[in-house]
């Protein structure tokens, strides 16, 4: 590359192609090498290749192509430090820590029974508990797929012993996860803002109505295929359940009685209390200025801690859950700055090669109608969710599609809710469909492609929101608006 550059400046004193051809050459050489980079990444990626690893070399290859081993080694030497040493990122561990805290507490098996018993006589109230449940522990998780794991490991079982078909249940939480990735604090919204710069404050605000918008759609849904029950063919007859399964009546989909005379469990109701108060600390803190995010997630995690001893009132198993949860937590922070450190260096390599600039220069010479531009930007997370985890999608995309939508005039807080919106949309449909297959792998779930099927009428909704929040971007920027106003 240097020496088509220096070709280049002997154009105007003799040389025989002239600047014109040696600017030609170059930017072909930068295609070919733009090319082989995302080529190589997607052939490590589908030679199932860690993905951190997959955007570490070929970002560190193609960054030797463009400059060089000298540069290589200078730029894999410094980036890994100056992309995790940043002060911004200390929510990531802190919010994490929280979330695994408060579920090794037992709260997500006490905020589905406080739903099952507030919602579960509706039709099909043991899927809008689900929905409602994951709502809830979204809050305190803040990953789409624990979320779904740790909700489906409850729910599954008890919806098909309900009457409820396997898929069907398994298609509901699997949908239902994809909630925590709006409500605070969602981690794909967190590393949005390490990426883009966004205030990490106004993107944990912003998601916050949508992911309630979600939540009651989804709510809604499963209402709607409660009440038109075998209809749909939604629910199964007790005489398909194994004898010591079933209950009295007909097989529709609605939750069991245990009894009318049972009192509601205090400790489930406390459960939630706990959590509603934890939620209420973040985000309230954050909304009234009282301190930043970053301060919130420290403040989170050590409100967390504090209301898990509470909660489990024995100093022998309060030791047990710091142990089980420092371990789990740091487990998935390594993960998540494994992908960080690999997507960075990746980044380096498209911003070195201008793909960016360039890119946004391309668009705009186009003079599309902004929307259109923003609906083909969008519309690139979804085959890209069937192959990458949402991190890794938006490592590869928002570098590109950020500057073109801020230079179009669009908020850049906006944009963020509708690509993690997106992004979870590619966590329910195949080939990868993340989520689907960590629900396939829970006991008593059904196979992956038996969910798919029954998950699209989620993704459906998902999709439909997407148009609403585009439509009314107030939805999105109105409670962060507020924030900054007080």
């Amino acid at each position: 590359m240097r020496a088509i550059q220096q070709q280049e400046g002997l154009g105007s004193t003799g040389c025989p192609w002239g600047s014109r051809d040696a600017r030609r050459i170059l930017k072909m050489s930068l295609a070919l090498i733009v090319v082989t980079v995302f080529m190589l990444f997607f052939l490590l990626l589908m030679s199932a290749v860690p993905v951190a690893f997959c955007l570490g070399v070929s970002g560190g290859i193609g960054i030797w192509l463009l400059d060089g081993q000298e540069v290589m080694s200078a730029s894999l030497a410094s980036i890994p430090l100056t992309s995790s040493a940043r002060y911004g990122l200390v929510v990531l561990p802190m919010f994490i820590l929280m979330g695994v805290l408060l579920a090794e507490t037992g709260i997500a098996r006490d905020l589905y029974r406080t739903a099952e018993r507030s919602v579960g006589r509706l039709p099909g109230g043991l899927a809008g508990a689900t929905v409602f449940a994951c709502t809830i522990f979204g809050g305190v998780s803040g990953s789409s797929t624990a979320d779904a794991a740790t909700i489906g490991r409850i729910s599954i079982e008890e919806m098909r012993r309900n009457g409820y078909r396997p898929e069907y249940a398994a298609a509901v939480v699997a949908a239902a996860g994809t909630i925590a990735v709006l409500i605070p604090p969602s981690i794909i919204l967190i590393m949005y803002g390490v990426i883009t710069g966004e205030s990490v404050g106004a993107l944990l605000l912003a998601g916050l109505v949508p992911g309630c918008m979600m939540g009651l759609a989804f709510f809604a849904y499963a209402v709607t295929v409660g009440l038109r029950g075998r209809d749909r063919a939604l629910s199964v007859h007790t005489s398909q359940l194994p004898a010591s399964e079933r209950h009295a009546g007909n097989g529709a989909t609605r939750s069991r009685n245990r009894g009318d005379g049972e009192k509601n469990s205090l400790t489930n109701y406390l459960s939630l209390l706990y959590a509603l108060v934890l939620f209420g600390v973040v985000l309230g803190g954050i909304y009234l200025g009282v301190f930043t995010s970053t301060e919130a997630s420290a403040v989170g995690a050590a409100t967390a801690l504090a209301l898990g001893v509470i909660a489990i009132r024995s100093p022998t198993r309060s030791l047990e859950m710091l142990r089980t949860a420092v371990p789990h937590a740091v487990s998935t922070v390594g993960m998540i700055f494994a992908i960080l450190l690999g997507g960075t260096i990746f980044t380096y390599f498209l911003i070195s090669a201008g793909v960016p600039a360039s890119f946004t220069t391309w668009i705009l010479e186009m003079e599309l109608p902004s929307e259109l531009v923003v609906i083909m930007l969008l519309a690139t997370l979804i085959p890209l969710g069937m192959f990458l985890d949402g991190l890794s999608m938006m490592l590869v995309t928002v570098p590109l599609s950020y500057p073109v939508v801020t230079a179009l005039g669009y908020d850049g807080v906006w944009f963020g809710v509708l690509v993690c919106v997106l992004i979870e949309v590619g966590l329910l449909t195949p080939p990868v469909g993340l989520n689907v297959f960590v629900i396939s792998g829970l006991p008593g779930a059904p196979r992956a492609e038996q969910i798919f099927v029954q998950v699209l009428p989620f993704v459906l909704i998902q999709l439909l929101l997407v148009a609403l929040f585009m439509l009314f971007p107030d939805l999105v920027t109105w409670l962060p608006s507020r924030a900054q106003s007080t």
